[in-house]
């Protein structure tokens, strides 16, 4: 029941991050808004269309994963990503739409965003290291 409900919450958040993607770009190609607003939406639906993916192939890996230490860093891995770019495009689309200050908070949720996801690539690039020094004549 596990494994099926994290199936059917990432299905869940990957269709989320594809819709709110390309709905962002639409937005900015069609909203006629000056070209920073548009340059915002495009950025934030960017990084969500191009996570949306990325989501479901981690989860795919920690499924198949044999040892459990592999299957709960890709599972935070997973998260962080998510969660990251939702923070990174959210709050690049409410400073767009909301005329916000650089100074508020949804503003500042931004680097944050950012951080998280550069965060969560690093730790794939250690864990896949790690597995590969652990492993090495496997294939």
């Amino acid at each position: 029941m596990r494994a099926a409900r994290a199936s059917a919450l990432t299905l869940f958040a990957a269709g989320l991050m594809g819709a709110a993607g390309l709905a962002l770009q639409a937005l900015g190609a069609h909203g006629g808004g000056d070209p920073q607003t548009t340059r915002w939406l495009d950025i934030g639906g960017g990084v969500l269309l191009a996570h949306a993916p990325v989501v479901l192939v981690l989860v795919r890996f920690a499924h198949d994963a044999k040892r459990p230490e592999m299957r709960r860093a890709l599972i935070g891995i997973t998260a962080a990503i998510a969660l990251g770019a939702g923070l990174f495009a959210g709050s690049l689309a409410a400073r767009a739409l909301l005329d916000l200050s650089p100074a508020s908070l949804p503003a500042r949720a931004t680097p944050v965003g950012g951080a998280l996801m550069i965060g969560a690539w690093t730790a794939l690039a250690l864990v896949g290291l790690a597995n590969l020094v652990r492993n090495p004549s496997e294939e």
